[in-house]
């Protein structure tokens, strides 16, 4: 799988609107983030599907936590073709992630 990418108000529409893509809202002051973007990392290293995985700094784009009603961080929303299908904690395990991608 590509590396995971990284999103903002210029790219986020454009980015979620075709195919499977699991965004991560994330803060780089968050511990519980670190942890679960190390899940994120090996789960795309072992993916190999049509989709993506993203991350989102709400620091830097506060618009769209909000947008996304990201209350806690870390924050997963999963979207098919530009509509969101799951939104949840960022507690998922490697296992879970890959699910949204078969």
């Amino acid at each position: 799988m590509a590396d995971i990418i990284h999103l903002d108000n210029s790219n986020f529409a454009e980015e979620t609107a075709n195919g499977v893509v699991l965004v991560d809202f994330f803060a780089t002051w968050c511990n519980p983030c670190k942890m679960f973007g190390r899940v994120l990392e090996q789960a795309a290293k072992e993916y190999e599907g049509s989709g993506k995985i993203a991350k989102v700094d709400i620091d830097n784009s506060p618009e769209l936590a909000v947008k996304y009603n990201v209350s806690t961080v870390p924050h997963v929303v999963v979207f098919s073709d530009g509509k969101v299908i799951y939104e949840g904690p960022g507690t998922l395990t490697k296992p879970e992630i890959l699910e949204f991608f078969k």
